[in-house]
């Protein structure tokens, strides 16, 4: 029995190693926490937040252990049903923190649950609204909060086809602190940037994407429920008008995004605020997609539809921009490569008539599995992270080497 793991477990960097790890690579998008605060308070951090913190830091490391992963999701797991009902901002926390962490896995129907209790938890303790008497630190955070939740909610809905939670909600924004997203202890010459960055993303999700894509989803949901209510030209307007606010938002983004740009000094910091950037350019395309998957048609011609060819061309864009990937950019580009390797597969299943453009998917799908295998080498990625398209592609029998 390989007792590695156990080693690595009690090494006395492992604690630092994972965490380091998840404020490099996923608390950027997934940003749930105040960096200061949990630097800050770290000798007592709340036990229950920290398991789920070091899981998802360590799903983010290279040459990882299967056996120490599934001990610390199976320890995360323990800490969470435990605590189901002990409304505590840190235990909401880790809800949240989880279900994104699942989110991201590809299995976005078992991270429902820790959605929905996290939800439930920020309700009670009035997430929503800015209470009074509390520091600015503690503001700040349940700010980061509220917002992530709106997006979060907003991404779990569109994944999994559900309505959205925060639906009919308005959001309003609140400028973030950047401080507060820095580690009060680091020497790193960039860290503040990464933290206008993130807050800067925050700004973006809740002001433009969070309501196009959630206006998407409810019309997404009559659609499916009720496809003969609608007509073709009401279809065709509710396309116009929504992939009008994705452009809109698209632009307003980038614009905020140049803005930053232009106070760089260096090639590095322009580095930072483009990889930032990137994301908001890939949710663009990744909503274009979706839009456009519903209005596919069922018995597909030796042509392609107008449709399919949107997907096509949004597809190709988030390939063309992954090639080249900053690491604070990785759970969602390999979240994008997922999303692209499964389009690349159903559109491979539903012209198995037509040979040519068969083989044209089949090409498409093998470039970005070699992208998914190039990368996991670079960084030293885990290669079940792609286990859900070998299983698809073992399944229906498509050879992608």
């Amino acid at each position: 029995m390989n007792q590695e793991w156990i080693v690595e477990l009690f090494n006395p960097l492992f604690e630092e190693k994972c965490i380091t790890s998840y404020f490099q690579t996923f608390h950027p998008m997934v940003t749930y926490l105040s960096k200061y605060k949990f630097y800050t308070n770290y000798n007592v951090i709340c036990p229950i937040l920290k398991s789920v913190i070091i899981l998802v830091g360590y799903s983010g490391v290279g040459k990882q252990s299967p056996e120490l992963l599934k001990y610390l999701k199976h320890l995360a797991i323990v800490q969470l049903k435990k605590n189901m009902f002990n409304i505590r901002i840190t235990v909401c926390q880790a809800m949240f923190i989880f279900s994104h962490y699942l989110l991201f896995q590809g299995v976005g129907k078992q991270s429902l649950e820790y959605f929905h209790q996290g939800y439930l938890m920020a309700s009670a303790l009035g997430i929503h609204k800015d209470m009074p008497g509390l520091n600015e630190m503690d503001k700040d955070e349940r700010r980061c909060i509220r917002f992530t939740s709106y997006d979060h909610d907003s991404h779990i809905s569109s994944t999994i086809s559900i309505e959205p939670h925060y639906l009919f909600l308005a959001p309003s924004w609140s400028p973030l602190n950047p401080v507060y997203q820095t580690n009060p202890q680091s020497k790193d010459p960039i860290e503040f940037l990464i933290a206008e960055c993130i807050c800067l993303a925050k700004k973006c999700y809740i002001m433009y994407w969070t309501i196009s894509a959630n206006l998407m989803n409810k019309y997404s949901q009559l659609t499916l429920t009720n496809p003969h209510a609608f007509l073709k030209d009401s279809n065709t307007k509710a396309i116009y008008v929504l992939q009008t606010l994705f452009n809109l938002s698209l632009i307003r983004t980038l614009d905020y995004h140049l803005r930053l740009s232009g106070r760089c000094k260096n090639p590095e910091e322009l580095e930072i605020v483009k990889s930032f950037a990137k994301m908001h350019f890939w949710i663009y395309h990744n909503l274009i997609i979706i839009l456009n998957s519903q209005f596919s048609p069922e018995n597909p011609t030796l042509e392609l539809d107008e449709s399919t060819k949107k997907q096509l061309w949004s597809a190709q864009e988030l390939y063309q921009n992954s090639t080249d990937v900053n690491p604070i950019c990785l759970p969602m580009f390999y979240h994008n490569l997922c999303s692209l390797s499964l389009l690349y597969i159903k559109l491979i299943l539903t012209y198995n008539h037509a040979p040519q453009l068969k083989e044209l998917f089949l090409a498409k799908l093998k470039q970005v599995y070699k992208l998914f295998n190039s990368f996991s080498s670079k960084y030293n990625m885990p290669s079940d992270l792609i286990e859900v398209v070998d299983i698809i592609t073992n399944y229906y029998n498509i050879n992608v080497y």
